[in-house]
């Protein structure tokens, strides 16, 4: 069984992730540190992302681990201070992503993003217009959300009566 191995990286869960004061780190150059990795201070913020630029996860390491990050992921990571549901990466660049312009009017969604994704109570469907008409066939509060990444996800809870 193969292990992936730690080379000095502290992920920090979403959920759980502490308030962490921005601070400018000082390059260094790795190979004049005699600390061993496990006594170096972990001060180097980072995110981890996908081929469209959706941030996976944010954590903090050492210079040599952030060297050796490098060493096989560079391509998927960017330093810097980064919010997983609020920034995306443009071109190796942390951005806040863009406000959806959707409005909900009465049962109407308009200025929907072309194309997006409407996701009604966890049901997909994929749009390519401008509007959308919503119609329900029982009563009950349903939540839509529209989904165009890199913006923001739009939700709205809509009532059919």
């Amino acid at each position: 069984m193969a292990t992936t191995p730690n080379y000095g990286v502290k992920i920090i869960s979403k959920a759980v992730q502490p308030a962490i004061p921005r601070t400018t780190v000082t390059p260094i150059t790795v190979s004049k540190l005699n600390t061993p990795p496990h006594l170096m201070p972990i001060n180097i913020a980072f995110a981890r992302f996908d081929d469209d630029g959706r941030i996976e996860f944010v954590g903090h390491t050492s210079p040599e681990g952030w060297e050796r990050m490098l060493g096989y992921t560079a391509e998927y990571v960017v330093q810097g201070d980064a919010d997983v549901d609020l920034d995306w990466v443009d071109g190796h660049v942390i951005k806040r992503r863009p406000e959806n312009p959707t409005i909900l009017d009465g049962m109407t969604l308009r200025n929907l993003p072309i194309p997006c994704q409407i996701t009604v109570d966890g049901t997909t469907h994929d749009s390519q217009d401008e509007t959308a008409d919503l119609s329900f066939s029982q009563p009950g509060t349903y939540t839509v959300v529209v989904s165009a990444f890199p913006m923001l996800d739009a939700s709205f809870q809509v009532t059919q009566e």
